[in-house]
């Protein structure tokens, strides 16, 4: 599906907003991908969107200070 889902900044416990519907809409993703379209940009599935953030996070390193400590 290629729903934008946000969560409303004054109340972060609530229900995520649906930002592909008008207004303030909280149904569930409904808006399919289109397949006779170019796979780029929001015209792509959750799992395709999720593999690319995993792609794009795995070379960044958790640290970039040599002198960092964790704490525990």
């Amino acid at each position: 599906m290629r729903d934008q889902h946000r969560y409303d900044p004054a109340d972060i416990n609530g229900v995520a907003l649906n930002l592909t519907d008008t207004g303030k809409s909280q149904a569930n993703r409904h808006h399919p991908v289109d397949h006779n379209a170019s796979i780029t940009g929001e015209n792509r599935s959750m799992l395709e969107r999720s593999l690319q953030l995993i792609h794009d996070a795995a070379s960044v390193k958790a640290r970039n200070n040599p002198e960092a400590k964790l704490w525990p």
